[in-house]
């Protein structure tokens, strides 16, 4: 009988929250990123290898951005069932692990100036021993690349990522009762608005700026898989295609560049010569 009236209680809550047009819209476009992260996760296999000296191994990192794809249907699920502090909780789950793999990129490409703290770190990450590695550190460590620091400084990244972190820190270390799940008849209609778009906001936020610095810092994240297509089939790859950036990707950053700046799309095709115009053919 509990069991019953447990799932009376969860369809009920669906069916309430249903009602609000911020909410649907919400499950939409978490529905979206999951696709489009997933296809993202495709495109880097075998494109995200790293060899790390200090331990003489490759580092695959593919598995965590498997692992934030499953995060991000994990998010979709308590948003369903309206558990809102814990979508909070994984959202920071999700943006901890995008930037420890961002991580990995920028250590694994300096190792020749000796950041022996962060690649000690990651070794002992592949050890499975990784202890007091906080995002500030990660962030900060990506934030000296030089292939990064004029982008973070341009796009004023770090005063953004600290508006984010601050909100997802109230859920994780539940600073007071606002950020505790509650019961989904306790929620004015305009609160849920408001909440549901924040998510929706930090959610695109935080994908945007990982697909942007990944770009910067490792072109071929985002090249389109037409060049090697043609080398697989023998033939000639036309000319420049070790250029052409995958539709999808063009389409998600010209859809959310407002969360940088409408002249980032310029900015990357500039330092990374890869072509983000949506006019050329591949991008269409």
């Amino acid at each position: 009988m509990i069991g019953k009236e447990y799932a009376q209680m969860e369809n009920n809550n669906i069916h309430h929250l249903s009602n609000n047009k911020d909410y649907v819209d919400l499950l939409k476009e978490i529905g979206r990123v999951r696709e489009f992260f997933s296809s993202y996760s495709f495109l880097q296999f075998g494109r995200d290898m790293e060899f790390l000296l200090v331990s003489k191994q490759i580092i695959f990192r593919n598995g965590i951005l498997v692992s934030s794809e499953q995060t991000l249907g994990s998010i979709h699920s308590c948003c369903q069932l309206g558990n809102f502090a814990d979508v909070n909780i994984l959202l920071r789950k999700y943006r901890d692990d995008l930037f420890f793999y961002l991580y990995i990129t920028v250590t694994a490409r300096k190792q020749a100036t000796q950041d022996k703290k962060a690649t000690q770190n990651i070794k002992s990450w592949i050890e499975n021993n990784l202890d007091d590695l906080y995002i500030g550190e990660v962030l900060k460590t990506i934030g000296k690349s030089s292939n990064l620091s004029d982008a973070i400084e341009k796009y004023n990244l770090q005063k953004s990522f600290d508006q984010i972190n601050t909100t997802l820190n109230g859920y994780v270390h539940a600073k007071g009762i606002k950020f505790y799940n509650k019961l989904f008849s306790h929620y004015q209609d305009d609160e849920l608005s408001t909440i549901c778009k924040d998510i929706v906001s930090n959610l695109n936020h935080i994908t945007t700026v990982f697909i942007f610095l990944s770009a910067l810092c490792n072109p071929i994240s985002i090249m389109s898989t037409d060049y090697m297509d043609y080398r697989d089939m023998g033939d000639e790859p036309p000319s420049e295609s070790q250029y052409w950036v995958a539709p999808f990707i063009v389409e998600y950053l010209n859809a959310n560049k407002s969360f940088l700046d409408e002249n980032c799309i310029m900015f990357l095709q500039e330092q990374t010569n890869m072509q983000l115009d949506e006019s050329l053919p591949n991008n269409t």
